[in-house]
């Protein structure tokens, strides 16, 4: 693909666009929650992905920690 700039031709780069922010994988979460998270960081100034990290960084940072603990809890009763 070519793009003209002032009379010179310039290719442009192959591929996706690298996303902004800090986003990662994709995630399917229900439309109405998802449209009102959209509201919510438009009206702060925020990206929406920035925005959830924000939320959900610390239940799941918990719950990852818990998960460990059993795992190796269960992992201990067996030696």
């Amino acid at each position: 693909m070519q793009a003209t700039l002032k009379g010179t031709d310039v290719a442009k780069k192959a591929g996706r666009p690298k996303k902004p922010g800090g986003e990662g994988k994709s995630v399917r979460i229900e439309t109405e929650l998802a449209n009102k998270a959209r509201v919510v960081a438009l009206r702060r100034g925020v990206a929406m992905s920035d925005y959830l990290t924000a939320l959900l960084r610390s239940p799941i940072e918990r719950d990852y920690r818990k998960t460990l603990q059993e795992l190796n809890d269960e992992t201990s009763s067996f030696t």
